[in-house]
């Protein structure tokens, strides 16, 4: 009886032990998916920035604010909603703030080719 008994102690740490390599899978697949989103956010704001500029008129004077300072939004695998701003010159040579609304879509999940869905500057659709 005592054989059977050592027999259940091996076998519950056997499976304390699978459960932990599984948990560990799992949250790291998590921290990996994370940092993916993380990085097609960053990337989804620089995509904008190039899209905003192609509305500007004066496109070489155009600063955008640190990644740290908009907001991004997932709203599907592919698709991203950028709210952010850009300082540049007007064709007075003022500087102007003006408010953007960017959503940009990655064509695959493991594409570099972005497309501009919609763009709103100061409240005006440009796209």
């Amino acid at each position: 009886m005592g054989q059977l008994s050592d027999n259940k102690k091996t076998g519950i740490i056997a499976l304390v032990g699978l459960s932990l390599v599984i948990l560990a899978i799992v949250y790291s697949g998590d921290d990996n998916n994370d940092h993916n989103n993380e990085l097609s956010k960053y990337t989804a704001y620089n995509i904008s920035q190039d899209f905003v500029k192609r509305f500007l008129k004066t496109p070489a004077t155009a600063k955008f604010p640190s990644f740290q300072d908009i907001t991004v939004q997932n709203t599907s695998e592919n698709t991203f909603i950028v709210k952010a701003y850009v300082d540049s010159q007007n064709l007075f040579g003022a500087l102007v703030r003006n408010d953007y609304l960017a959503t940009v879509s990655r064509q695959s999940p493991n594409s570099d080719t972005w497309n501009l869905v919609s763009l709103e500057i100061d409240d005006n659709r440009v796209k």
